[in-house]
């Protein structure tokens, strides 16, 4: 069963993250949600295979330590070509699998692809 973590500050479905909070939207799928990383005790009580990040630089990514999850990366602010192609690399998606990174601004759109 697939169970998803959203992480950002951003609204999603008309939800706001809370911090030091996991809170859940409910729906056809189950998201939970957080808007900042907090005791990973809490969060890998819960098991969750994949991760969603929204958020405006990767480096917000890398302080969780998400090895072995499945992790969508919403990177949600303008880029220019190199600067997406940057982010690719840092995030070695030619290599990993697991690491899908999408830049849009729709963030309900790309969760809603996500989860479908």
């Amino acid at each position: 069963m697939v169970r998803y973590l959203y992480i950002s500050k951003y609204t999603l479905f008309g939800h706001v993250p809370q911090k030091d909070q996991i809170c859940v939207i409910d729906g056809k799928t189950r998201i939970w949600t957080v808007a900042e990383n907090f005791n990973w005790f809490v969060i890998n009580s819960y098991a969750f295979t994949d991760y969603i990040f929204c958020v405006d630089d990767i480096a917000e990514v890398e302080e969780w330590d998400t090895v072995g999850k499945r992790l969508h990366v919403l990177i949600n602010k303008a880029l220019n070509v190199n600067e997406k192609l940057d982010i690719l690399f840092q995030m070695k998606t030619d290599i990993d699998l697991n690491v899908s990174v999408y830049f849009d601004s729709d963030i309900n759109k790309v969760v809603r692809s996500i989860i479908n």
